[in-house]
């Protein structure tokens, strides 16, 4: 999550999120009056450099989706990275591959969001912002979940009890307010690499902040939210292990 790309990075996806205020209907329920024309607007503006559109919902069903992406947007088929947009929201995901925060990724969140604040005809009401980093290790065979956080994380996981059977699943969870009113939460847990299918490690990093965004507001706050998540990655590990993935 540094400026430069780790050598070893453990990255498999980061996510940034963007959701603005919607409007109630006579029913009470939540929907996106501008969305409809944005999204075909938004389509051009994006062809360029994410020609690829995909549908994940029939016609005539956006009204009901409010707060979930609908269309996506890539390069090429599953070429990462990926824009999501539906009523409400807006995400960018990228993968390890191609991943870079100052040449290829921050660029392209502040691209596609300029591009949907042309879009709509009314200045949207942003209400949350989100930059998320889902990051795993797999672990040798035989090794256990608590042996690898206790050797490479600055966390202690220890169970002084009698256990009552084998373990198959554990984790930790922490979440922090920083000085900004940004919240930070720290999710280690035992999984599945998805990609390989292996016992993993996996470690979410998500940075959220709830109030009521200007454009400008949410590019400032990008970088910070990227400066901390940075931070509290190179923090949790322990030091040798973190200096092993950039060797």
């Amino acid at each position: 999550m540094s400026s430069t790309k780790l050598k070893k990075a453990p990255l498999q996806e980061v996510v940034f999120e963007l959701r603005w205020e919607g409007e109630r209907n006579a029913n009470g329920v939540l929907y996106d009056s501008g969305f409809e024309l944005a999204q075909g607007v938004l389509s051009q503006k994006l062809k360029a450099q994410f020609p690829l559109r995909k549908k994940l919902i029939p016609e005539g069903l956006s009204a009901t989706f409010f707060g979930m992406p609908l269309h996506q947007y890539w390069s090429g088929e599953f070429e990462w990275p990926v824009v999501q947009h539906g009523p409400g929201i807006l995400t960018i995901n990228e993968i390890e591959k191609g991943y870079e925060w100052e040449k290829t990724y921050k660029p392209t969140v502040i691209k596609v969001i300029n591009s949907l604040c042309e879009v709509y005809d009314e200045p949207l009401s942003f209400r949350s912002a989100e930059l998320k980093y889902v990051d795993a290790w797999e672990m040798a065979d035989g090794e256990n979940f608590q042996e690898f956080i206790n050797k490479n994380f600055l966390v202690k996981m220890y169970n002084e009890y009698s256990l009552p059977g084998t373990i198959i699943g554990t984790g930790l969870s922490q979440r922090f307010l920083l000085e900004d009113n940004s919240e930070i939460q720290v999710d280690i847990a035992n999984g599945v690499n998805d990609r390989t299918g292996k016992e993993a490690v996996i470690l979410n990093t998500t940075i959220q902040k709830a109030q009521n965004f200007k454009k400008r507001d949410i590019l400032e706050w990008l970088e910070y939210a990227h400066s901390r998540t940075s931070h509290i990655f190179k923090e949790i590990l322990n030091p040798d292990f973190y200096a092993s993935l950039d060797r």
